[in-house]
Order: structure tokens, then C-alpha cells, then sequence
């Protein structure tokens, strides 16, 4: 029984000998993977950082457009076609020999599309004003 709790004991201690050893040799290798990674980020920022100063100066001297035409035309939504437009023949109805008739309802759609097409191409002829000059 003595022998056999020698041995357990021999046999315990090289484990966490072992497992010192392991964990020094992780330890070591971590430390140099740090020091690996933090020299390529110092290489990369100094990199980007010239670059980014170039970049600023070519934009603060006019060097690159600055029009992208994003900001100058927006798709604008089109206006819902009224129904005088998609089915005239429905809505125009002959009230006599010489005219045509057609329903309130039908009249404030065309007046109310009438004016949103007159937005539209408002906005769009600001636009194109802004990008010529």
C-alpha cells in the first residue's frame, strides 16, 4: 500500500510538472503572437494614416468630385395615375354635342396629380440647376 501511494504520489507531481510546463509554453507563445499582432496594427495604422491624410487633402484642395449624384437626384415616387388618365373613356362622359362631363371625384384626382407632377418636376429642375452651376 506504501508503494502504491509512492507511485500515485510520483506520478501526481509529473502531472503538474507537466502541466507547469505546458502552461509556460503557452504563456510564451501568446506573448509572442501579442507582440506579432500589435507590431502589424502599428504597421497597419501608420499605413491608413498616410493614406487617410493624402485622401483629406485631395478633398480639401479639389482634387476628387465631390458629386456622388446621390444627393442631387433622389428617385422622387411617382404619383398614382388618376382615373381620367388610365381610363378616359369612363371618365369623360358626353354631355351634349359639343362637351364632356366628368364627376367631382374625378376632377379633384386629375387636379391632385396634376399638381403632384408639377412638384415633381419642380424638384428635379432644382436639382439640375444645383448641378450646373
Amino acid at each position: 500500500m506504501l508503494g502504491f501511494a509512492f507511485w500515485w504520489a510520483v506520478r501526481t507531481g509529473k502531472r503538474l510538472n507537466q502541466a507547469e510546463s505546458l502552461k509556460e509554453r503557452v504563456d510564451k507563445v501568446a506573448n509572442v503572437n501579442e507582440s506579432l499582432i500589435g507590431e502589424k496594427m502599428k504597421r497597419l495604422i501608420a499605413k491608413y494614416k498616410t493614406q487617410g491624410i493624402i485622401l483629406a487633402l485631395c478633398v480639401l484642395l479639389g482634387c476628387v468630385s465631390g458629386i456622388s449624384g446621390e444627393e442631387l437626384f433622389p428617385i422622387h415616387a411617382r404619383p398614382i395615375t388618376p382615373k381620367a388618365l388610365v381610363s378616359p373613356e369612363a371618365t369623360f362622359v358626353r354631355c351634349g354635342d359639343d362637351y364632356y362631363c366628368i364627376t367631382p371625384e374625378d376632377l379633384e384626382g386629375l387636379r391632385v396629380w396634376t399638381l403632384s407632377v408639377q412638384s415633381l418636376l419642380n424638384k428635379y429642375e432644382h436639382a439640375t440647376e444645383v448641378l450646373n452651376n
